[in-house]
């Protein structure tokens, strides 16, 4: 890969990683993966396949990571409401 390829690609990676994903997007996504082990283990006949083990692996990593970003999201929430609470009261004081 050349300089300019990786520069190219790093660009894309960043953009992707600033995009905040929304409550509903992560909700989306959770469902979906529930929806996919709901699949796969209530079938008629289950029978372990070879790529189980890492997509049971991959599966928990995703069940983190979701739930630390709805932590990061509810706190982000959480300091704009205050900021807004703030706006409000200053505003309220000044009448």
């Amino acid at each position: 890969m050349t300089g300019k390829e990786n520069g190219l690609k790093k660009d894309r990676e960043t953009a992707l990683c600033s995009e905040k994903i929304s409550r509903e997007e992560l909700l989306v996504k959770a469902s979906e993966l529930v929806r996919i082990l709901h699949h796969r283990t209530t079938t008629r006949r289950f029978k372990a396949g070879q790529h189980d083990r890492p997509r049971l692996a991959y599966a928990r990593v995703a069940v983190a990571a979701v739930t630390a970003y709805a932590g990061i999201l509810k706190d982000a929430e959480l300091v704009e409401l205050e900021k807004r609470i703030e706006r409000l009261e200053q505003i309220e004081e000044r009448k």
